[in-house]
């Protein structure tokens, strides 16, 4: 009796053995696989992407930079490395570090090409607590230009300039030589 339950579990174990072995996938195998099997097969440039598969994503550096003069703030070029982008209604920019806040509005379109900055409560800089909220002159030329506007991995680079007036003292506040790169929106 004993020796008959030993060779029934025996034979119950090796069974088990027998699919789990037949179901385990083999990496080397090219031929089986799919974009999101886990493996680096079917032709694929990295596991799951490339080749057959969607295109692989590059990890993207997001950054901004620009240049502020202003007879009440010493020109200093600023960078900021936690830059954003939304697009809820319009296509608004921000960024912060330490000592600075940044937005811009450029409308409803981020097209490749050249945009006008749009005054309005999205259109500000702060510095240690003064605030330049009012576009100075159209003519004065403030806009973006977007460069690149990634719409499958949804990203925008671009560069900028605008010119802000403190409706607190009167300042003007130039921002020049703006730059973006890789801010990803939704």
């Amino acid at each position: 009796m004993i020796k008959s339950k030993l060779n029934i579990i025996c034979l119950v174990a090796l069974s088990f053995s027998l699919v789990l072995v037949s179901c385990k996938k083999d990496k080397n195998d090219k031929s089986a696989g799919t974009c999101t099997d886990g493996f680096l097969n079917n032709g694929e440039v990295s596991t799951d992407c490339g080749g057959p598969c969607g295109p692989c994503k590059t990890p993207l550096v997001t950054s901004i930079q620009a240049t502020f003069f202003s007879p009440n703030v010493p020109s200093a070029s600023s960078s900021f490395g936690n830059g954003a982008v939304s697009n809820s209604t319009n296509w608004v920019v921000t960024a912060h570090n330490d000592s600075i806040d940044v937005s811009f509005d450029f409308g409803t379109s981020a097209s490749v090409g050249q945009h006008n900055i749009i005054n309005g409560t999205n259109t500000k800089v702060t510095i240690n607590g003064l605030i330049y909220d009012q576009i100075v002159s159209t003519t004065l030329n403030s806009y973006v230009v977007i460069t690149e506007n990634n719409t499958s991995d949804k990203y925008i680079s671009g560069n900028f300039k605008f010119y802000l007036r403190s409706t607190v003292n009167f300042d003007t506040l130039m921002v020049e030589n703006g730059d973006f790169t890789d801010l990803v929106y939704q």
